[in-house]
């Protein structure tokens, strides 16, 4: 386990359910003669190939994978993480996670997010579009984000309206006995953040967990699609929950000293310009950026409202992720968004996510006329995903999703002059490609966690992948993309 150097070393004689990579070493013994599976490691291609024994051949009365299973919850030690470690995933092979980035998020883990038998899925961050808009006014446009998937192969892709709330993963129980079974605690689930925190107080968090709960049941779902739990990542709303402070001290008080200073310079200029008409041109741009102040003011304020119950609160999911036999990563994200139809029309709790398919361009047209209009009244933008929750070119795997935000939101973002000549044309300069990276390990890692978790491995399995996400976002990247 301490072996750091690059020699691939291949091992056995510690049967484990599934293979095992650490530190670029790999368990191939998954207990064949304990009625497990028999393992071959096919090298330079990296690939692994299993058959499962008929039977228990040893005739021992301990029984490894059994003991396994029954230590298949124990909390994993975080110690063996710290010096770094490898994550074997299937869609983007060793996702190496680095000692520089594993001690902020093992800290993190230790002292402020929810209980590890229960993190058991973050989702990845979501890079802008690759390229920035070929239009003179524009940042970001659809058009980029429909032409990197076409590039690579896409024909068939979603566009869904982003809601402007804060990320939150619900891992929703049928009763408190499949929260024991499954995580060793007993509770009707958890809704934690982006980054594993508990999303609301004990006292909310247990309200909405009771009233989710007998909505789910008044709609037939555990006994419908014969499950334990399930597993939504969604938007919840309003954006003020989570960004109280941030609103207050980044963005409203901005707005406020911005409207008066510009109120106050536009009017002395207007006064003094009966004297001096050079002072035209300085008026204009004052005009321009008073405007521009009264937009970043009006913007952010379309997200937030006033939370007084549960009521108050709307939950906007997108993917309904896995449930306890099964993970949902090979449907088509047209499943998913009738799935949460469904969820929505039947809790007043939930909220629909709209979307549009696109497939020629009569309907790129639709979507981007759509995007015009939502993101001119105000709302943030489209996230343009392929059809598919997995998409490949020649092996590659491509970005899960690309968000693409609107002219006014992007004030909040950039600051409210950033449409100014000079000021666009420094932005148009960004860089995106290792947020690209960044979203791609994550987007792996999240899909092996899943994988892992619905399968029944055990807790330290899973939560190697999630703290590896977590991980990857101890490494600096410009906020703002």
């Amino acid at each position: 386990m301490a072996h750091q150097n690059k020699l691939l070393i291949v091992w056995g004689h510690d049967p484990k359910p599934k293979p095992l990579l650490i530190n670029n070493t790999i368990n191939v013994d998954q207990g064949v003669v304990f009625g497990g599976k028999l393992t071959a490691y096919r090298y330079p291609e990296r690939e692994f190939a299993a058959v499962k024994a008929k039977q228990d051949y040893s005739g021992a009365d301990e029984n490894p994978l059994a003991e396994w299973e029954k230590n298949r919850l124990n909390p994993p030690n975080l110690a063996k993480f710290i010096q770094g470690y490898s994550v074997l995933t299937e869609e983007l092979g060793e996702v190496k996670i680095f000692p520089e980035q594993v001690k902020p998020a093992i800290d993190a883990v230790s002292h402020f997010t929810v209980s590890i038998e229960q993190l058991v899925y973050i989702p990845p961050t979501m890079s802008p579009t690759p390229k920035v808009s070929g239009l003179a006014d524009y940042l970001e446009h659809p058009k980029e984000a429909i032409e990197y998937y076409r590039s690579n192969g896409i024909h068939t892709m979603i566009a869904e309206k982003k809601h402007m709330g804060s990320r939150g993963i619900l891992l929703l129980f049928k009763d408190k006995q499949a929260s024991s079974k499954h995580t060793g605690i007993e509770s009707l689930g958890t809704i934690y953040t982006r980054t594993g925190k508990r999303f609301f107080d004990s006292e909310t968090e247990e309200q909405l967990l009771v009233q989710l709960n007998k909505d789910l049941f008044g709609m037939n779902y555990f006994e419908q699609y014969v499950t334990d739990y399930v597993l939504l990542d969604a938007e919840i709303m309003p954006w003020n929950i989570k960004a109280k402070e941030l609103i207050s001290s980044q963005y409203a008080h901005v707005a406020e000293n911005a409207m008066v200073d510009r109120s106050l310079l536009k009017a002395k200029l207007s006064a003094a310009l009966g004297t001096n008409e050079s002072l035209h041109l300085w008026l204009d741009e004052y005009k321009q950026k008073l405007e521009n102040a009264h937009e970043f003011n009006e913007v952010f304020q379309k997200y937030c409202w006033d939370v007084d119950s549960i009521n108050s609160i709307q939950i906007a999911p997108f993917h309904v992720l896995a449930h306890s036999n099964k993970a949902f990563i090979d449907k088509p994200h047209t499943w998913h968004m009738e799935m949460t139809q469904f969820l929505a029309s039947e809790s007043e709790l939930f909220v629909e996510t709209e979307f549009k398919i696109i497939t020629d361009e009569a309907s790129e047209n639709d979507v981007i006329k759509w995007w015009q209009e939502i993101t001119g009244d105000g709302h943030e933008g489209l996230i343009i995903k392929p059809e598919f929750f997995i998409a490949k070119n020649k092996g590659k795997l491509l970005q899960p999703a690309i968000k693409v935000r609107g002219r006014k939101y992007l004030r909040i973002i950039y600051g409210m002059d950033y449409l100014e000549d000079k000021n666009l044309d420094r932005l148009k300069n960004r860089n995106t490609s290792k947020k690209q990276k960044m979203a791609l390990k994550e987007f792996a890692l999240g899909l092996e966690g899943l994988i892992r978790y619905t399968s029944g491995d055990s807790i330290e399995r899973v939560h190697e992948c999630s703290l590896g996400t977590l991980a990857m976002e101890s490494d600096p990247v410009d906020p703002r993309l």
